[in-house]
């Protein structure tokens, strides 16, 4: 065959693939914990151009692409060891501990982003309705809100200053560079050089 027959049946098949996962997801929340459980970067060396990540299922690989991340925080939840953030499908099986110093918007794009486990990336996506409400929560230091980062979370009461840490973990993003060398320049974010 050749790389052009290759690419289209790839595609088509990629397509058919991602069609029946959402069937199978959407109906199965035992395999949306297996599969984000397993959810890592691409370290394969299969297709990490075009897939990014994978989940390893056996000896299947579930490879994976998204417009953003892959790990989406749906809602918060309270426990007995406090707040966490929910991923992963429609249940609380799988949270992280929610830290509010750690909250990075960017404020072009109006995304929202918290740690996320580090083997899926370190970053994730904050569901737009749960950004919006978390984001009645930031205070500016700034003059203008709409192109400036918010600096702190007002939480139970508490201002939390948001460290902007995960500035650091992007890469090949406009905005975030922009971001980042100004308040380099301005002193108020410390950034680790790449080795």
């Amino acid at each position: 065959f050749s790389a052009e027959v290759l690419q289209t049946l790839s595609l088509s098949l990629s397509l058919f693939l991602c069609a029946c996962v959402y069937v199978y997801v959407v109906l199965d929340k035992v395999f949306l914990r297996f599969f984000f459980k397993r959810l890592q970067v691409n370290g394969s060396g299969r297709h990490e151009a075009d897939f990014p990540y994978v989940s390893l299922c056996g000896r299947e690989i579930n490879f994976l692409r998204c417009d953003d991340q892959p790990v989406v925080f749906t809602h918060l939840v309270s426990g007995e060891d406090g707040k966490r953030l929910a991923y992963g499908g429609y249940s609380d099986t799988i949270t992280i501990p929610f830290q509010a110093s750690k909250l990075c918007m960017l404020p072009q794009s109006g995304r929202l982003y918290h740690p996320a486990p580090e083997k899926s990336g370190a970053i994730g996506l904050v569901k737009s309705q749960l950004a919006i409400e978390l984001s009645q929560q930031f205070e500016y230091d700034g003059v203008n809100p709409d192109r400036d980062c918010p600096t702190h979370f007002i939480e139970d009461g508490r201002r939390i200053e948001l460290d902007r840490s995960l500035l650091q973990l992007f890469t090949d993003n406009e905005e975030v560079n922009e971001i980042r060398s100004s308040h380099e320049s301005a002193g108020t974010i410390k950034v680790n050089k790449p080795r």
